[in-house]
Order: C-alpha cells, then structure tokens, then sequence
C-alpha cells in the first residue's frame, strides 16, 4: 500500500506541474489572492502573491513583505488576532494554514480562529473579541482557548504533542468546525476534539508570546461534506460562571479502529495536498520545490509520512478484516 500511495502522491505533482500553466495567463506580481473556488474545493484567501483584504500594517503587527505575511506580537502581553476576508462562510468547514516562526524568544504560539463572532476589529491590534483559537507552542505544546472579551477560558490547556515540529520548524493546521465542536489536526493527526458550543461565522489567525513573529504561508477555508460522525464521549457540563463545557480527553497517543482509520486517511490526504499545494503555482514560483531547496525537502518529508502513515493504515486494516469492527 505504501507504494500505492507515493505513485499518487507523485501523479498529483506530476499532474500539478502538467497544468502549471492552466489558467496563468496575464498573471504578474499583484494577481489577487482572492481565487473563485471550485465547487466544494477550499478557497484560497491568501497566496504568495498579495492579500487583498486581509489587515496589513508596515511597522505594526502584521503585514505583507516580499510574498510573506508576517505576524508580530510587537507589544508585550499583547497578542495579533486577525480575521480573513471571507464572505459566507459555510456551517461545517475546514481552516486550512501552514506557518512558521521566524523570531522572538521560545514559548510563543500561532494557530487557527474559529468562531469569530464580529465583536472586534480583527485587524491585529485589537485585543477584544468572542472566538476559539486553536494554537500550537513553539515549545511542541498544543492547547484551545475560548476569547470572552478581555478573558481567557482554557478548553484545552497547554498540552505536549509529539505532532508539532517545535521550534521555527513550519506546522500545518486543521480546524473543523462540526455541529458545536472544534476538531484539531496539526500535521495530519487529530490532537482535540472539544464542544465548545461554536456559533460565529468568522475565521482567522492569531500570534501569541511576548515579541513572537510568525509568518502565515497559506490559508484556506474548505465546506465540508455532511456525514455522520463517530460516537465520542462529550462534555455535558458547565461551570457554576456559566464558562463553555469542559474539552474532552485528549485523543490517545495511539488509538486503534476506526477512528484510528480515518486519522490516518485523513492525514495521508494533507500530506498529498501539501505536496499538491507546493506545487500548484509551477514550476516559475520562487517557493516550488523546482527553485526552493526547503520546499524539496518538505515535500520529501510529507511524502515519507504519507508512506509511515499508509503502512499503519495497511496494519489497521488487516486488523479490522481479522478482528472486524471495534465500537467508535
């Protein structure tokens, strides 16, 4: 199976770079990022090009600097949360983002907003708001938090994950938003699934750590199909203050059946779209693998965890035919 998997993965960037002139023509330096997205495909709100829409603020918290959005917590004890210029956002989505840091001291974070409900600015310097953020430390932490205000309510405290690249090392973010629930993914593998009772229509970005930067190299939201999910045990109650229901228990380090199934689909899918992704631009972008060494060796990387993964989803599934199926 994992020889099936690297010849798809290796068709989908010879495909990419086959059509790597589909659609290109006329395009310079100030194409706008904002691309019609395909039917039920992800829409990209921001590319290497330019980010029409989203806050910008040379000197300030965030900005655009040579095909680069930056994010500085430039003030201490102050954080950047941005919201993305995004127009009817669906019910049950996706939030796609790739980041890394690139300065300050250790112990910052970056991560993902869900559940903005446009009671601030979302323009990085603003330190109101209603909205969950999904975040990981540079230390290899992970951990949600609910924003009421000018408070913070733990859903899911600092938590250490071997999932998260530490240090500047770049992480790719999911954030699905399903019923009331937030579900997690750094890197391809679910870290937390936690009811935390979403309403707000609003996505975004944060930076978190005294003097942290952070740079944002894609972000893009994707509507997600109906399905039933899995049976887990929920959180039903809520403080005496009237705080969001509790986080559910972290995932186990290694669960098994078939929640374990889906995971590792699901993380064999944002490795090959990782490799889709840096590729989709062709082969004349200064960031493709063909002209960025760095780009070649992560998409080396992701195409070697799509083959670890695949091989535990060959064991997975050769347990499921001998054992049959466990309950979720």
């Amino acid at each position: 199976m994992n020889r099936v998997l690297a010849v798809l993965a290796l068709l989908a960037v010879s495909a990419a770079l086959a059509c790597s002139g589909c659609g290109t023509a006329g395009q310079g330096p100030n194409a706008p990022a904002h691309k019609p997205a395909a039917p039920n495909g992800p829409q990209v709100l921001l590319d290497q090009n330019s980010a029409p829409g989203w806050p910008n603020h040379p000197g300030a918290t965030v900005w655009l600097d040579q095909a680069e959005y930056h994010l500085l917590a430039r003030q201490p004890a102050h954080f950047v949360a941005i919201r993305a210029p995004l127009i009817d956002a669906p019910a049950e989505m996706q939030v796609s983002a790739r980041f890394h840091k690139v300065g300050g001291p250790h112990g910052g974070g970056y991560g993902l907003i869900v559940d903005d409900r446009g009671t601030s600015r979302g323009d990085g310097l603003d330190q109101h708001g209603e909205y969950v953020v999904a975040e990981v430390g540079d230390n290899g932490d992970v951990g949600l938090w609910r924003r009421e205000n000018m408070r913070w309510i733990d859903l899911l405290a600092w938590t250490p994950s071997s999932t998260v690249a530490a240090n500047r090392a770049a992480n790719q973010l999911d954030v699905r938003t399903m019923g009331t629930r937030v579900v997690f993914f750094v890197n391809g593998i679910q870290v937390a699934d936690v009811d935390a009772g979403i309403t707000g229509p609003n996505v975004g970005a944060f930076a978190g750590g005294d003097g942290n930067e952070v740079v944002l190299e894609r972000f893009s939201v994707q509507s997600l199909p109906t399905a039933p999910q899995p049976r887990q045990a929920r959180a039903q109650s809520q403080s005496p203050s009237g705080a969001p229901p509790a986080p559910s228990a972290p995932p186990a380090a290694d669960p098994s059946g078939w929640q374990r199934i889906q995971q590792l689909v699901m993380g064999i899918a944002t490795d090959v779209d990782g490799i889709y992704q840096s590729v989709a631009a062709g082969p004349n972008d200064p960031h493709s693998p063909v002209n960025d060494r760095s780009a070649l060796t992560d998409d080396a990387q992701r195409l070697g965890a799509a083959q670890d993964k695949a091989r535990q989803l060959e064991d997975e599934l050769q347990k499921l035919q001998q054992f049959g199926p466990s309950s979720p």
